[in-house]
């Protein structure tokens, strides 16, 4: 019986708000009549309250007929009825207040004449105050009411605010226009401001945060001019104690109306593992791309879509953007027109940088001055598994482009490479290496053919080596970030594999001002900072995610972390030089090395061989050439397989 009654209870209650739910989102005209009749309410008993403080009939019913019949006349001529309840704020009350203010002016103009009103100054001003009261908590409760009523059953996060400056007030401000989010407190550095309050809402020092942990579920941070080595302070703090962190815009976003206030984000790895942004020296990018026709190849992969971005900064002539993967170049395709509503030349590609025809075609009917050449397969496991297709693409399409290049008298060829090429231990890395040849052996053939005809050399080949970026696809990032999203495990080959990371940014700005510097067949290499263990990357992931690991001291943890074993090829530790001799270049951060090469001779006939044994689908004689161009080569499994 006691069931059938909860049930019959909490069945009505249900009924009785999605009426009233309903009722307050009915067309305009039910709307205006309800907040109408509450009106006249208000306004007569506000009435009747004058009459009972001074203790006599000041407002008769003439009266008060007179004042609420103009009452309603004029709010309704005004607009008060044409604002929405549910955003009611502080320009809704001064609305109100000078509404009300002329009002009672014309009320004591006597207007009609054959109605004679006789109010005295203090009786005025005290109908105006008790009506302003009335009305504006009137507006507040129906506000408070409809949002109670919209989010009812929504869990409430609990948060609290880091930063107690204007960014900080007005995301509260915003927060407070719904009921997802409930605000316990703020947070801020500056000891003035500590044990004060903003919308009534208590400001308490950030070694307080600890005390009240279990209190939020959530801090958001808004600070958005905070210096970057201040932020990374609070985020490693933060991420720390497993509190997750949710931050406001960028200034910049901000001001120029990209996002809002209340647009709130993780904070991602990139912003705890980068370093301090060292500024481009624009000098060293105009150089081969201001008015310049610039070609890029892979346009649509991580690098080659962010180097397009970077390269319309800097206004070329022209940009050649060259994809096999129709789905990438339209995806490209689409980002570039949206945010590059500009008047550069513009020509998306959908072809294969192997077929010699159609490369030699576009460079000569575009006349390119530069060309950036990433288009590789990268992903180790998938160029094990189909090895004669990676050798193929990575191998023959460098070479095809280096002829075509040379033949068509490009100024700058820059091959974008990999760490994985420094004593390969897996075929993509191999691959990579003998493209770093194929670049180094054409660049000999131009400096030596400018040596015999006692000229300057026109064209540059040069190398651009750096590890892995951040975010890239086949990122150890996202594959992270996917399985901290199913609730674990996180995949670690080994304890204590450890990478180099940069941004994909930073990355290709230090690129684009490499291929500035060259000066023909060096390898430049980016400064990647200090390796990072990808044990210690998916701990800050799991933090960073609000989340608690789950080990052996911790069995309640959320998130588990398993080795899997190093996969075939991979090494513990990348290198960036063959030999460990670099040299430094005019930005801190970018250095060049001269490294050994093979006889311009001997490799072309040893790619031609091998291209015949791959179109022969040969893998076992293929794999033996590749060994022979690459004695320091970790031999893949594939011998072993074919033979």
């Amino acid at each position: 019986m006691k069931f059938e009654y909860i049930y019959f209870y909490r069945k009505n209650i249900k009924i009785i708000r999605d009426f009233l739910l309903k009722f307050l989102y009915l067309k305009y005209i039910y709307r205006r009549v309800l907040l109408i009749s509450t009106d006249i309410f208000l306004i007569y008993l506000s009435c009747e309250f004058v009459n009972f403080l001074f203790n006599k009939n000041i407002f008769l019913y003439k009266e008060k007929t007179i004042l609420i019949v103009l009452a309603i006349f004029f709010y309704t001529f005004t607009g008060q009825y044409k604002s929405l309840t549910r955003y009611f704020h502080s320009s809704s009350i001064a609305s109100i207040l000078f509404r009300n203010t002329i009002l009672l002016f014309i009320y004591n103009l006597n207007i009609f004449p054959y109605f004679k009103i006789d109010i005295e100054i203090n009786e005025t001003f005290l109908i105006w105050l008790i009506i302003n009261i009335a009305l504006v908590i009137n507006r507040i409760q129906i506000k408070e009411f409809i949002k109670k009523l919209q989010f009812k059953g929504e869990k409430v996060n609990k948060v609290a605010i880091y930063g107690a400056g204007q960014a900080g007030c007005q995301l509260a401000a915003s927060i407070k226009q719904g009921t997802r989010y409930s605000i316990k407190f703020f947070i801020d550095d500056d000891p003035q401001l500590w044990n004060r309050k903003i919308f009534n809402t208590l400001i308490l020092p950030p070694k307080q945060i600890w005390k009240y942990k279990n209190d939020i579920d959530t801090i958001l941070f808004a600070i958005p001019s905070c210096s970057r080595k201040r932020r990374l302070e609070i985020f490693n703090e933060l991420k720390n104690k497993s509190i997750k962190l949710l931050q406001v815009p960028s200034l910049e976003n901000i001001e120029k109306g990209y996002e809002r206030i209340d647009t709130l984000r993780p904070i991602s790895i990139e912003e705890i593992i980068s370093r301090d942004i060292v500024l481009p020296k624009k000098s060293l990018i105009s150089k081969c791309i201001s008015n310049k026709v610039v070609c890029v190849t892979g346009a649509g992969g991580s690098i080659g879509n962010e180097l397009c971005r970077q390269i319309l900064n800097f206004n070329p002539s022209k940009l050649i953007m060259i994809e096999n993967n129709e789905h990438s170049l339209y995806r490209i395709q689409k980002e570039i027109y949206d945010k590059f509503p500009m008047g550069i030349n513009l020509k998306f590609c959908l072809g294969d940088t192997k077929d010699k025809r159609y490369i030699s075609k576009i460079l000569e009917e575009s006349n390119v001055n530069t060309l950036f050449h990433a288009a590789a397969y990268k992903h180790v496991g998938l160029v094990e598994k189909n090895p004669i297709e990676g050798m193929l693409n990575n191998i023959f399409s460098t070479r095809v482009l280096c002829e075509a290049c040379l033949e068509n008298k490009v100024s700058n060829f820059i091959l974008i490479s990999s760490d994985k090429a420094v004593r390969p231990s897996n075929l993509m890395g191999a691959t990579k290496r003998i493209s770093e040849l194929i670049v180094q052996a054409y660049d000999h053939k131009i400096r030596k053919e400018s040596k015999k005809s006692h000229q300057n050399r026109n064209q540059i080949f040069s190398i651009v080596r750096f590890g892995n970026v951040l975010g890239s696809s086949g990122s150890v990032v996202p594959l992270f970030k996917k399985q901290i999203e199913r609730g674990g495990p996180i995949t670690v080959t080994h304890p204590e594999v450890e990478r180099y990371f940069m941004t994909i940014s930073e990355a290709v700005q230090l690129v684009l001002q490499a291929s500035n510097m060259a000066q023909g067949g060096e390898v430049f290499l980016l400064d990647m900072g200090k390796p990072i263990k990808i044990l210690e990357l998916a701990k800050q992931m799991i933090k960073l995610s609000g989340l608690k690991i789950k080990d052996k001291s911790n069995l309640n943890g959320d998130i588990e972390i398993i080795f899997t074993g190093l996969n075939f090829g991979e090494k513990l530790f990348e290198e960036l030089l063959i030999d460990a001799r670099s040299q430094p270049t005019e930005h801190p951060l970018i250095f060049k090395g001269f490294e050994e090469f093979l006889s311009p001779d001997i490799l072309r006939e040893s790619l031609d061989e091998l291209e015949h044994l791959l179109n022969e689908r040969n893998l076992g004689k293929s794999i033996q050439i590749v060994s022979k161009l690459i004695p320091e080569w970790e031999k893949s499994a594939l011998m072993n397989k074919d033979s």
